[in-house]
């Protein structure tokens, strides 16, 4: 892996990364200025940085999406628009976007122990859920979904239209999709009934709703909006997780 690629972002939001990519590949790493940077197999064989930038970008939404699938506090990373190669640096002008962190808390994290002991921590999931993408077109889009900042309603609704289809394996949110995530304890009746009101109806989320004009009154289920984040947050570490058994 000769290229490698630095990173820009928040300090803490950066040693997360090194902290869950530290080994194996992709790797993030502390450079030998103090910065850090992330090297792949993915950029092997690539001849140019700009190349490199591109890989870059689309592996890195895939990293950020799944750190943000355990931590909704997590901060995307970019590109600081330095890559190296053989030790030479190539400097790329990076477009710099501002993102703004959630303020509910709903970080899916155990502690694990054994007979109350605290034991060694297996490998951080999401190296395999980034690995998964790659050949998972479901797994993909949900962290790219995830990466791109606050999620709204119809963000959320597509994660769960994603969620649904892939365990019916009818690739839309259907009846039998939602039955099944209920069956496999990922959610209740009464949540996804409540998540689905609230993004559709036009009385519950206003314009921000999916629907301009629906029939009836106020659904008797509802959530607000950062429940409904919360509530997808677990659902989608839920069936990430079941993947890996």
């Amino acid at each position: 892996m000769t290229w490698n690629a630095g990173l820009d972002g928040a300090r803490v939001d950066l040693q997360k990364m090194v902290d869950i990519f530290g080994k194996g590949d992709p790797r993030v790493s502390i450079g030998t200025t103090s910065n850090f940077v992330v090297e792949s197999s993915r950029f092997s064989g690539l001849e140019n940085a700009s190349d490199v930038k591109v890989a870059a970008e689309h592996l890195l939404t895939q990293m950020n999406g799944a750190v943000k699938v355990r931590d909704p506090l997590f901060s995307s990373v970019g590109l600081s628009g330095a890559f190296w190669k053989d030790q030479e640096m190539t400097r790329i002008v990076v477009p710099v976007t501002a993102e703004v962190r959630v303020t509910a808390s709903c970080t899916a994290v155990a502690t694990v122990t054994v007979d109350g002991l605290l034991v060694d921590s297996p490998p951080p999931p999401e190296r395999e859920w980034v690995g998964r993408a790659e050949s998972n077109r479901n797994v993909a889009d949900v962290l790219r979904l995830k990466d791109t900042g606050d999620l709204e309603w119809a963000g959320l609704y597509k994660i769960l239209e994603i969620v649904c289809g892939d365990v019916s394996g009818a690739n839309t949110l259907t009846e039998a999709g939602k039955t099944m995530i209920i069956k496999r304890g990922w959610a209740t009746s009464n949540q996804v009934d409540a998540m689905t009101a609230s993004a559709n109806n036009e009385k519950v989320s206003g314009d921000a709703a999916r629907h301009a004009r629906t029939k009836g009154g106020v659904p008797a289920k509802i959530m607000t909006l950062d429940e409904g984040r919360c509530f997808l947050q677990g659902l989608v570490y839920a069936w990430l997780t079941d993947q890996q058994t």
